[in-house]
């Protein structure tokens, strides 16, 4: 199994890339997912979320209001970094589970926005990183997330800044042009990888 770590900045077209993997029939082990399925069904976990964070993050039913705890710990690097520890244990447990059910996949692409901040890059054998002007990204938020202005720059401000991700990746996937243009782009970057691990390239295929 080759594994891509799929990453980049809330709002930048990670997603979109994630897509377009999923039209080519390339599995893709979403983390973000996972470490939302972990923080909200550990019981454990739970708990000590409630004692650190306090009971206004959970409604009534007992069930994570995952937008007020991001208010609480999107503005604040130290509360920030606390639930990620918190998290992380049982996160890397859950995928290395699903990346073993996968091990006889020629290709695998790992997306998750904190690969970085989960030091979880030295398990890929290759990372890509998605990158969009932050004007663009804070428009999307607006727009499709339904977040204030403040809220998004707390967002973008509580990640490791683009420029530090592109450093440290194997290859940077320009998202400002459009749909189509960053399908174009993707067909020229994975091409000799699919090549290379006999795979064929669906050229119909768009984010």
């Amino acid at each position: 199994m080759y594994l891509i770590g799929l990453t980049g900045g809330i709002a930048a077209g990670k997603t979109l890339v994630a897509n377009w993997f999923r039209h080519q029939r390339i599995p893709v082990v979403d983390a973000d997912a996972v470490a939302r399925e972990v923080l909200e069904s550990d019981a454990a976990l739970l708990a000590r979320v409630r004692e650190r964070f306090g009971p206004g993050v959970f409604a009534e039913d007992g069930s994570l209001l995952r937008r007020e705890l991001g208010r609480l710990v999107f503005g604040d690097a130290g509360a920030l970094q606390e639930l990620n520890e918190m998290v992380y244990p049982e996160l890397a447990r859950s995928l290395d589970s699903r990346l073993e059910a996968l091990e006889d996949q020629p290709l695998v692409v790992l997306d998750a926005a904190l690969i970085f901040e989960w030091g979880i890059e030295e398990s890929c054998d290759e990372i890509w990183v998605v990158l969009a002007p932050d004007e663009q990204r804070i428009d999307r938020l607006l727009r499709t997330r339904g977040f204030s202005p403040e809220e998004a720059h707390e967002r973008i401000a509580s990640q490791i800044p683009q420029e530090d991700k592109a450093w440290r990746a194997h290859r940077v996937i320009e998202n400002a042009a459009g749909v189509a243009e960053l399908a174009s782009r993707l067909r020229e970057e994975v091409a000799p990888l699919f090549t290379g691990l006999g795979l064929s390239l669906r050229e119909d295929s768009t984010p």
